[in-house]
């Protein structure tokens, strides 16, 4: 008797569990007095109403709050002006490098993008992400490709052609998430940069085709940072030089 009520409990549960599932998809989109309850909970949860100061003091002033974040990412994200000593450093590096692209693999790397390979980049892209600040999503470039396909390949072939992205293109919209750990603490919360649409198409593109080369740049020994490999392949590789006879 116990076996069978406690397969039955477990019954239900699956049953609950299934449902709450399917009530998330069908009315976490829906403008619903659920969804906005998710949604002021979500704003709850990501909103500063207080933040400590670089000098320790608790500061609630909106107005405070928003001076403090932008001048905390404004040190943060500015640009340094090379100096001749880090453009020497540069050179020799560059200079030990013994690897390179064949010219028929440079011509490839650069050559204006087709209609094909831009529509194959588009619909590989990953769904569900936040626009920045042109409000566009891949998802609705994939469900209306037959009507604004054309348009977004003419705007790569634009780009492509001027050598040059828009300073338009270029602008993000910095969002903060919580992480662990106090939330009046500026550290402890974490920026993600929200790109507009035609810059994450270029981006892909780009990070696509220097995918197909990086074998014959990156020497095989190099674990970090590599599809497929393992930065603890580095260590097991060092072992049996360390414990040689």
């Amino acid at each position: 008797m116990y076996v069978k009520k406690r397969r039955k409990d477990e019954g239900s549960l699956a049953e609950e569990i299934q449902w709450r599932r399917e009530k998330l998809t069908t009315e976490d989109a829906a403008p619903s007095c659920y969804f906005f309850t998710r949604l002021r909970a979500k704003w709850a949860r990501e909103s500063i109403h207080a933040l400590e100061d670089s000098e320790g003091e608790l500061i609630t002033d909106r107005g405070a709050i928003f001076d403090e974040i932008h001048g905390f990412y404004q040190d943060l994200f500015h640009a340094e002006e090379d100096t001749e000593e880090t453009l020497k450093a540069r050179d020799e590096v560059v200079g030990l490098l013994d690897r390179g692209l064949s010219p028929e693999d440079s011509k490839r790397m650069s050559v204006m993008p087709d209609k094909k390979e831009v529509e194959e980049v588009v619909f590989s892209m990953a769904k569900y992400k936040a626009p920045g600040f042109d409000g566009l999503t891949v998802d609705v470039v994939k469900v209306c490709w037959d009507f604004v396909g054309d348009d977004c390949v003419n705007m790569v072939h634009t780009i492509w052609a001027k050598k040059r992205v828009l300073r338009s293109d270029c602008q993000s919209l910095i969002k903060l998430l919580p992480k662990s750990g106090e939330k009046k603490m500026l550290n402890n919360w974490r920026p993600i940069s929200l790109m507009n649409l035609s810059y994450k198409i270029i981006s892909k593109i780009l990070a696509v085709r220097v995918r197909s080369v990086l074998p014959q740049l990156v020497d095989e020994q190099q674990s970090g940072f590599i599809r497929g490999s393992w930065f603890k392949d580095s260590h097991a590789g060092a072992l049996p030089i360390i414990f040689a006879p």
